[in-house]
């Protein structure tokens, strides 16, 4: 897994903090750089609706009577209007479809921080196990044993052919809590 001095040290934030300023410049350069094909692509459209217009006009209404040209004029511009329409509908969907770019960022982004929310209480979490183990250590009772005072005349007896000796051995809480005979 990931060595504990990373863990500790700042280079464990310094990593975080790149990290983070990388995907937050690439977000911003993908978003500065649709909202400038946005600028450039309404400039080029509007200048070609005019066009469009303009030719339609020419092509199909100049040869016509007058009654006839006003009516010629009427249904091209209408024409036009629809074209436009479609153009904004277009529009309409690749900004749909940038914002929903920025969401996938964005659910990225809380899934990363998610991720590393988990890991940070699981990092917690472990220290803490390690902490409790390491003060249930130091405030459980710690006998130790010594030999006490042993009678100069060692009692043995025979008991169905085993020997046994009467030894005393003195024991002293060195821990906090008391010590329990179970």
């Amino acid at each position: 897994m990931i060595p504990e001095a990373w863990m500790k040290g700042p280079l464990m934030w310094a990593v975080l903090a790149i990290t983070l300023m990388s995907i937050l410049f690439a977000f911003v350069w993908d978003l500065a750089t649709d909202q400038a094909e946005q600028r450039v692509r309404a400039e080029q459209s509007t200048q070609s609706h005019i066009e469009y217009a303009e030719d339609r006009i020419d092509e199909k209404c100049l040869s016509l009577e007058p009654v006839a040209l006003r009516d010629c004029i009427h249904k091209e511009i209408e024409s036009a209007r629809d074209h436009d329409r479609a153009d904004q509908d277009l529009e309409a969907q690749q900004q749909m479809a940038f914002f929903t770019k920025i969401m996938a960022v964005t659910a990225f982004a809380g899934l990363v921080l998610g991720g590393i929310s988990i890991f940070v209480i699981y990092a917690t979490l472990s220290e803490m196990g390690r902490t409790n183990q390491i003060m249930r250590n130091e405030q459980r009772p710690w006998l130790v044993l010594s030999q006490g005072s042993i009678p100069h005349k060692t009692m043995a007896r025979m008991y169905r052919g085993d020997f046994f000796t009467k030894t005393y051995l003195d024991a002293t809480n060195k821990g906090r809590l008391p010590a329990r005979v179970c």
